[in-house]
């Protein structure tokens, strides 16, 4: 009974919107087919059994609002100044429409697809079927192809969707397009001054002069990734155990809910995000993994909204993966008479490097982080590892991804580049071998991702920012709506990623202590190091978007100086480490305690912070270097 009624109700929302056997009244996404297809080499038709999970984006209804509240959520004349929502008060304000969804939901389910997930705000869709299914759905077929020996399933085609419907992306049409970590290892430190060995979270409470009266109480912390939990959990506990630190509470949040996470790929790089969030924020009140099963766009779109519409989601969220930026210019870029330099295996140029098929979950990505912002929330991300390029640059013989290498062709990391996110550079970082450690030598990483955005117009926060100065090419649909304009330079801040060869972070992994490094590290730290500046907000408010302050940090000289150091040495190939910002380091590496009080001067914290219940601020001073005995289990409320 239920699937015939089910099956009514699509049939009566497929009339009512005007697609019924005659198909009319329907729109063609044409982003959502990979570019250049036509480079990949042909297999077969894919099998029509082949299981596809796919993510459906709906417009919100009020664009126009979302921003005219975001400009006064940081305007400190504004009466709405941190008047940040909860999940609920945005979905009532700003989400999706039940009725919309509804019918959206009805479609996909007469299609014969399963709705595996449903974001609060309406406004994101899993559904899951078979390429045949999804195939008819959206009048398109699926091929299996090869391209510099990967293979995947791609769509023929253009995906077709109802004109009724607000849907605006169609993620997962193909199986190419998904996220890599930043995860890069360095063998065990060699002895001798200065130390170039790996950093402990110790020697960085010193280095970079974190206090000592705040360690994260009663904040929580975010992570997202994908596959297996039980063994980085064992693991972080051995980590506290290691270095004397109360063991932290953790929890998993499964997006979807019915999926296989048995995938233990990532737990390197999971191991080096929750220890170096606990490490330098050791008074957390608990980590909460926002897991899906795989890396791919869809999955961990919908883990990125489940925390932005959990209640009790986080803060801080850290996402230590990333994939190169939407390219409008995708087809210019792989043009080897606009750019000589590229080709393919079967050229003879120099140095043969081909663009990799462009990211499609940036449009998506985007809503879910501009509602976190709205919600008070900040999201670090790492830059990369590819230094003035990003990690879906192919070249043949390396292959692709975090593969430690400029890739030439200059963009930046999605989703570091985001707007509404923090973008973390590395720098290798050499102490004194002093007790507590000291600064001997911090520079920027060769491979430290960094760039101008050639599409992605730069937020008002960096407007007025010397050295970030680099104009758009167009904007991210190929238009040449912002050409000159300032574009989003990443990254905004750095710290410690080591240089892979003998520089690094100790971490525990399967039990046994083991190094990491990579932007995979310096993101988290960064994530941790916040939630010492977030304990500190009086109860219910909160300081928001971490770049709000940041920025207006950076913009003043007296307040940079006391909470940054400044990285002038180093380059990543196309950018220079400079006095200021520079797109390798950002504004350069914390000094925690001089930048808790700039922030606490720039962006106060008042106002309801989106209804969290915060803990009270210390009423001790900051101190530069921590000590082990300042560390206590988190007994405030924020959550």
């Amino acid at each position: 009974m239920h699937r015939r009624l089910l099956a009514l109700v699509a049939a009566c929302a497929a009339v009512l919107m005007g697609v019924g056997a005659g198909g009319a009244s329907a729109r063609v996404l044409q982003q959502n087919a990979l570019s250049r297809l036509d480079r990949a080499g042909l297999v077969s038709a894919a099998a029509p059994s082949t299981k596809l999970t796919i993510g459906i984006s709906l417009a919100r209804p009020d664009a126009a609002g979302e921003q005219a509240l975001l400009g006064k959520l940081f305007d400190r004349s504004s009466a709405e100044y941190h008047q940040f929502l909860t999940p609920s008060q945005f979905a009532a304000r700003f989400g999706v429409p039940a009725a919309q969804v509804d019918a959206t939901k009805a479609w996909l389910q007469g299609g014969g697809l399963s709705v595996d997930y449903a974001a609060g705000a309406g406004d994101y869709l899993l559904a899951s079927g078979t390429a045949q299914q999804v195939g008819a759905l959206l009048r398109t077929s699926f091929d299996r192809f090869t391209f510099q020996g990967q293979s995947f399933l791609a769509n023929v085609a253009a995906p077709t969707v109802p004109d009724a419907l607000p849907v605006v992306d169609v993620l997962g049409l193909n199986t190419y397009q998904r996220f890599h970590t930043m995860r890069s290892e360095a063998p065990a430190a060699t002895p001798g001054l200065p130390d170039i060995g790996n950093r402990s979270p110790e020697d960085l409470w010193s280095i970079y002069e974190q206090p000592s009266a705040d360690t994260g109480a009663g904040v929580s912390v975010a992570i997202l990734g994908n596959g297996a939990t039980d063994g980085v959990i064992r693991d972080l506990h051995t980590f506290d155990t290691r270095h004397g630190l109360p063991q932290v509470p953790v929890d998993v949040v499964h997006t979807p809910a019915n999926g296989d996470y048995s995938d233990t790929a990532g737990n390197p790089e999971w191991n080096i995000d929750m220890q170096a969030i606990h490490g330098m924020a050791p008074g957390i009140t608990k980590e909460k993994l926002y897991f899906s099963p795989s890396l791919q766009d869809t999955q961990l779109v919908a883990s990125s909204a489940a925390w932005a519409n959990d209640p009790d989601g986080p803060p801080i969220m850290n996402a230590s993966l990333g994939e190169c930026e939407v390219t409008p210019l995708n087809d210019a870029l792989n043009s080897d008479a606009l750019f000589p330099l590229n080709g393919n295996e079967n050229t003879t140029d120099p140095l043969p490097v081909t663009q990799g098929l462009s990211n499609s979950s940036e449009p998506a990505q985007t809503k879910v982080l501009q509602q976190a912002v709205i919600e008070g929330r900040t999201f670090f991300a790492s830059s990369g590892d590819a230094g003035s390029s990003c990690g879906a640059l192919y070249l043949p013989e390396l292959g692709a991804g975090n593969g430690i290498l400029n890739q030439i062709v200059p963009l930046t990391e999605d989703p570091a580049n985001n707007p509404y996110a923090t973008g973390v550079g590395g720098t290798v970082l050499y102490s004194d071998g002093g007790t507590p450690a000291q600064r001997a030598l911090e520079y920027a990483w060769t491979h430290s991702g960094g760039n101008p955005s050639p599409f992605e117009t730069a937020p008002a926060y960096q407007q007025g920012v010397a050295n970030l100065n680099r104009p758009c090419l167009v904007d991210p649909t190929g238009r040449p709506t912002n050409t000159g304009q300032l574009c989003r330079g990443v990254p905004d801040v750095a710290a410690i990623s080591g240089d892979v060869l003998s520089n690094g972070y100790t971490i525990v992994s399967d039990g046994a202590d083991s190094t990491g490094g990579g932007t995979s590290l310096s993101s988290p730290l960064w994530a941790g190091m916040w939630a010492r500046i977030a304990a500190t907000a009086p109860a219910g408010s909160s300081y928001g978007f971490a770049n709000e302050a940041i920025y207006a940090i950076g913009k003043d000289p007296n307040k940079y100086a006391q909470s940054f150091h400044d990285i002038t040495q180093g380059t990543n190939g196309l950018n220079p480490a400079q006095t200021g910002y520079d797109y390798v380091t950002g504004f350069g590496v914390p000094r925690l305690s001089g930048l808790l009080g700039a922030v606490q001067s720039v962006q106060p914290a008042t106002g309801d912070g989106g209804g969290q219940a915060e803990a009270p601020p210390s009423s001790s001073p900051p101190a530069a270097a921590p000590s082990l005995a300042a560390v206590a289990p988190a007994t405030s409320r924020r959550r």
